[in-house]
């Protein structure tokens, strides 16, 4: 299990996952399905067919609400200098992602 940034020793992507987006009928994590048109994927989903995973690491939807992008997506100023200066400056969701994902394809892998 992938250790959880900036939170407490010992707490998962996957704890966090499920204190900050659960669902509360099935108690597992929330998870959305079908990609949509807006999906950058959109051709290779729904025209072509092939297989698509849209993963993303991002926030907690009850604090911040449910928008569909971050204001700077696809923008000029979405740069490195914006992630280090504001967003992520030790880079430490990025490493934890990166991992999470990796785990996970290690385990469709398997499958």
């Amino acid at each position: 299990m992938v250790p959880s940034a900036y939170d407490l020793p010992g707490l998962t992507v996957y704890d966090k996952w499920m204190n900050v987006n659960r669902n509360n009928v099935t108690n597992e994590p929330k998870m959305r399905y079908g990609l949509g048109s807006g999906s950058d994927y959109y051709g290779f989903d729904q025209l072509i067919g092939s297989s698509n995973m849209d993963m993303r690491y991002t926030y907690n939807f009850a604090d911040y609400g449910n928008p569909d992008s971050y204001p700077l997506y696809h923008t000029s100023y979405e740069v490195f200098s914006m992630m280090k200066s504001f967003i992520d400056p030790d880079f430490k969701y990025i490493d934890q992602a990166h991992r999470t994902i990796g785990q996970l394809w290690g385990v469709l892998t398997l499958v």
